[in-house]
């Protein structure tokens, strides 16, 4: 991560005026856990783009930081509505729309969030978890376990999502 933040430092220092370089370092500085300076980055990023879905998103991304789930939901519907559609925006949207009790909004936002970008595995295991645990469904979380499993094989706890799967498929009787 430091050696992206460098790249992506010098990157900005080369170009201050590209808000997506700043969005990627907001990123990078997140991951490293130096949420200060990634502020600091989101905010230059939407003074310099504020339409932009990717500084939108990272703007939610700050708001939810701050406990402003209102602005963080505005900002990530945004994300989702711009063009590119941001899928981590959608992720995120998601997230807050079923912490909030709207599971509608929720798989909407999750299923949103897969057509951006069909390689979401973690997002499949938020769907088995509505289906599963909130909409009865479980034939329809069996099915988005799978998914994540065919995605990412060797993801952190694969063998609970496994177990997962049975005990769903002894519930419907499949397997």
């Amino acid at each position: 991560v430091e050696v992206a933040i460098r790249h992506l430092g010098a990157a900005v220092e080369r170009d201050p005026g590209m808000a997506i370089f700043r969005v990627n370092l907001a990123d990078a500085l997140n991951a490293a856990g130096r949420g200060e300076e990634a502020a600091e980055q989101f905010e230059a990023a939407y003074r310099l783009d504020p339409l932009y879905p990717e500084v939108r998103r990272g703007w939610g991304e700050r708001a939810l930081s701050l406990g402003d789930e209102q602005l963080a939901v505005r900002e990530f519907r945004a994300a989702v509505s711009g063009r590119p559609p941001s899928a981590r925006a959608a992720n995120f949207l998601g997230f807050i729309l079923a912490r909030q009790g709207d599971l509608t909004g929720a798989v909407e936002a999750y299923d949103k969030a897969i057509l951006i970008d069909p390689s979401l595995h973690d997002v499949h295991n938020s769907l088995a978890l509505i289906h599963a645990e909130h909409l009865g469904d479980p034939a329809r979380a069996i099915h988005h376990l799978l998914r994540s499993l065919e995605l990412e094989p060797a993801q952190e706890g694969a063998e609970e999502i496994r177990r997962r799967i049975a005990d769903l498929e002894g519930r419907t009787g499949g397997g």
